[in-house]
């Protein structure tokens, strides 16, 4: 066995990215909003071609904002993985 590590996606990460994660830092605009998040929001929302566009954290979050504006995230149809756990009531 090997001591060499094998990436899934090997990081890439030039001087532009570095600059900007510093700067994010240095403004105390980590998390969760901040001036870089509305950039990028009104950044997509106008390539797209539409008013508004949202930046979640995970696809997880999206699929959920997806069916509560179409409507279909109430609870007596909503399409859900089986759990792995049984429940009771």
């Amino acid at each position: 066995m090997t001591d060499t590590r094998i990436f899934l996606s090997p990081p890439d990460v030039s001087d532009v990215e570095r600059k900007l994660l510093l700067a994010a830092f240095d403004s105390n605009w980590v998390a969760p909003v901040g001036p870089d998040l509305d950039a990028f929001e009104a950044q997509v929302a106008e390539l797209v071609g539409v008013r508004h566009a949202v930046a979640l954290t995970s696809g997880t979050a999206a699929l959920h904002l997806a069916l509560v504006a179409s409507g279909a995230a109430t609870p007596s149809w909503c399409p859900r993985s089986p759990s792995p756990r049984p429940r009771t009531r």
